[in-house]
């Protein structure tokens, strides 16, 4: 239910808050807005970009509680921020002037009042900064929750459900193979998302669970052929702390065997580097009775090849220079 504040209309309108705030006048009050409706064109006014429908405006002033909700209405009219938030989803993710209203939520009546709109604006705006990958402010806006009643929880977390739902998709299709260094999945994996889902409400535990089995299955299949994904995603289902007691020590369990195995992994790429590098320069110090560490042969060798690499560059630079030499010698 996208919200649209009436004040507006009242104010274009010029009615009187004598009028608005006093209950005995309402019928006063229908009878102006019919009449303004009734030489409107196509029946809707427009003010400031926005169109106002009789009926719905109607079927507001006629709730029983109107004075009341004309006072919440006016609190929202009042507080910019929040008034561009509900009408056009406008989210500021530096939270500028959202202080001045966050603690309207200790008001349990405007928090009757403004639920179902809210509920439409704060899925929308998930939505957004799920588009950006941005879960810096992710966990910031959760904090906005508390405006949302548990009977608008649907509408509210459609889009965060909906996100849930595509990253256990993706764990289930993507090939490990075709993953780029720079692709959104790997940038994605590399993120401190642990904290958004930590703060998503009971309501999407199932959801949360989906996701949580597709991920542990996704590093299971892709931990061999890229061991540092595997370790970043399965870190992040850890320090999520939404797992069952199952999941979790499957969860840590798999983190000790995918360490165990890039070091395995490191251990068989010195085995090559032993042999071909680090072993040679070992036998030689110790021909000339000079015992070296695993440590020094890794300097001495890191020596040479900068002084292999310099002589390089200095026989580049005299051949430049006699080059020139001879050039103007016969010119």
């Amino acid at each position: 239910m996208q919200y649209q504040s009436p004040i507006r209309l009242f104010k274009q309108l010029q009615i009187s808050n004598e009028i608005l705030n006093d209950a005995s006048q309402l019928q006063k009050l229908k009878k102006l807005l019919l009449a303004e409706f009734a030489i409107a064109e196509n029946g809707i006014i427009k003010v400031d970009g926005f169109n106002y429908d009789k009926n719905e405006l109607l079927n507001e002033v006629d709730k029983s509680d109107f004075n009341s909700r004309l006072i919440f209405h006016q609190q929202i009219w009042n507080e910019k921020s929040l008034l561009k938030l509900l009408e056009k989803n406008r989210f500021d993710k530096y939270f500028k002037q959202y202080y001045l209203w966050k603690d309207f939520k200790n008001e349990s009546a405007f928090v009757d009042f403004v639920s179902p709109y809210f509920a439409t604006s704060f899925n929308q705006v998930c939505k957004n900064i799920f588009d950006e990958i941005d879960f810096i402010t992710m966990p910031q806006w959760l904090d906005y929750i508390d405006f949302i009643k548990i009977d608008d929880y649907e509408n509210a977390f459609a889009n965060i459900r909906n996100y849930l739902q595509s990253r256990v998709k993706i764990f289930k299709n993507i090939n490990v193979e075709q993953i780029k260094k720079d692709s959104d999945f790997a940038y994605w994996a590399s993120l401190n998302w642990a904290d958004t889902i930590n703060k998503l409400p009971e309501a999407l535990n199932e959801s949360i669970e989906q996701f949580i089995n597709a991920g542990i299955n996704f590093t299971v299949n892709c931990y061999k052929k890229n061991t540092k994904l595997a370790l970043q995603i399965n870190h992040q289902l850890i320090l999520t702390k939404k797992w069952n007691d199952k999941q979790r020590d499957i969860l840590i369990n798999n983190h000790e065997h995918f360490k165990n195995y890039r070091v395995e992994q490191i251990n068989n790429t010195y085995n090559i580097t032993d042999r071909f590098i680090f072993n040679p320069i070992e036998n030689f110090a110790e021909k000339i009775s000079i015992k070296l560490t695993k440590k020094e042969v890794g300097f001495v060798f890191r020596l040479i090849k900068n002084l292999i690499y310099f002589a390089i560059i200095m026989l580049l630079i005299l051949a430049f220079a006699t080059f020139f030499i001879i050039k103007e010698e016969f010119e």
